[in-house]
């Protein structure tokens, strides 16, 4: 049987291969179905899909990796360095858990937005942020849980390899988009809160509704810029561009700048405020923005925290056993950082919970109402006449 990788065809492109040799990949694609998990095989398709991601732009590295070991046909041998198996009993643990947290981290935000929305009065600067970094994260959990949606459309659904690629892909720039998003939302509020404890006199003449609106619409367009580069994979496929392959550095070191200037940004302000008396605090609300500038560092580090394996995992490119542990811990961590998001401000801003309160109001009327229908139509049909009585 003829090389089913020839050399020559290295430095195509992973759409050129599809189209070039579909017979193959049907065959590729069926022999590592989980009915035949005996095979061989060195490392999946999957493991090309991998690389073809987290190394944009080196499609001869992708094409290495597309190559596997085949011995027992006489079909070639592998020169990729990794092993990544998934069996009936891990992909359904991906699968499970991954929609639990996306589940558990889109109603939390759900709830948190409908909860804003019951604060009583206008709008304000700071609710306006609240709202936008609940929608950031509920967009980010659901990019993020594309990734365990490609891993069952290459497994067990019988569709194009090109889907699971590009499914895969697109989700981990919409990923990047929105990641990058709500850490610069973060951002503004750590200098929202540095203002106001430096110059509170003028913070609410600067940080209007209006502004913040117009600073929103610049970080969803700085963060689209941010992930942008990563599409430079769809257009040219036949080059290895030094750039494409930057971007994956690039990304994740302009999102640890968020951190690192609320960092400074706290250390300043906890100077200042140890100059300051007790009394001049008090009159000027410095404690109730100190507290919310904690708040900020709170979120701040739960989102870093949960960057830096995922990130660390990505770059290191896939080796043996590195997989499991990614899969098994580190791919979890963005939809926690996600699911208690809501939770930490909720918990520690008035304004939220004095919304989480007129929502659990709204919601109690509503159901006491509903059960009061329910109860008089029930009354109504046990009163009425139901029999006609006849007298002969």
């Amino acid at each position: 049987m003829p090389d089913m990788w020839d050399t020559s065809r290295t430095a195509m492109g992973i759409n050129d291969i599809v189209d070039n040799t579909s017979e193959s990949l049907k065959l590729l694609e069926s022999e590592y179905r989980f009915e035949t998990r005996g095979s061989n095989l060195t490392f999946s398709t999957l493991d090309a899909l991998e690389n073809g991601i987290y190394a944009v732009g080196n499609t001869t590295g992708a094409m290495d990796a597309l190559k596997f070991n085949a011995t027992a046909n006489g079909t070639g041998s592998s020169t990729a360095p990794m092993s990544f198996h998934f069996g009936n009993g891990e992909l359904v643990r991906l699968i499970s858990i991954s929609t639990i947290l996306c589940f558990l981290a889109t109603m939390a935000n759900l709830i948190s937005v409908i909860s804003i929305c019951h604060i009583p009065g206008r709008l304000t600067a700071n609710q306006l942020l609240f709202l936008n970094l609940s929608i950031t994260d509920i967009l980010a959990a659901f990019f993020t849980y594309t990734e365990a949606l490609s891993m069952v459309t290459f497994y067990w659904v019988d569709i194009s390899l090109n889907f699971s690629f590009y499914l895969r892909y697109m989700g981990y720039i919409l990923f990047v988009w929105f990641y990058c998003t709500s850490a610069l939302t973060l951002l503004i509020f750590a200098i929202c809160r540095y203002v106001a404890i430096y110059r509170p006199i003028g913070y609410t003449d600067v940080f209007t509704v209006k502004k913040i609106g117009v600073a929103l619409i610049m970080i969803w367009i700085i963060s689209a810029m941010l992930s942008l580069p990563g599409m430079c994979f769809f257009f040219d496929y036949n080059t290895k561009h030094v750039a494409c392959e930057l971007w994956n550095y690039f990304w994740p070191c302009a999102i640890l700048l968020s951190p690192i200037v609320t960092l400074f940004l706290y250390i300043r302000v906890s100077r200042y405020l140890r100059t300051r008396s007790a009394r001049w605090r008090s009159e000027h609300g410095a404690d109730e923005n100190y507290h919310a500038f904690l708040t900020t560092i709170m979120l701040m580090v739960t989102l870093t925290l949960s960057l830096l394996p995922y990130i660390i995992f990505r770059l290191a490119r896939y080796r043996k056993n590195m997989s499991t542990i990614y899969y098994d811990f580190v791919y979890f961590l963005p939809f926690i950082n996600f699911a208690t998001d809501p939770v930490i401000y909720g918990l520690r801003t008035k304004n939220i919970r004095v919304g989480y309160s007129k929502l659990s109001e709204r919601i109690c009327k509503c159901t006491c109402a509903g059960l009061r229908r329910h109860t008089n139509y029930n009354e109504a049909r046990r009163s009425s006449p139901t029999e006609n009585t006849t007298t002969i």
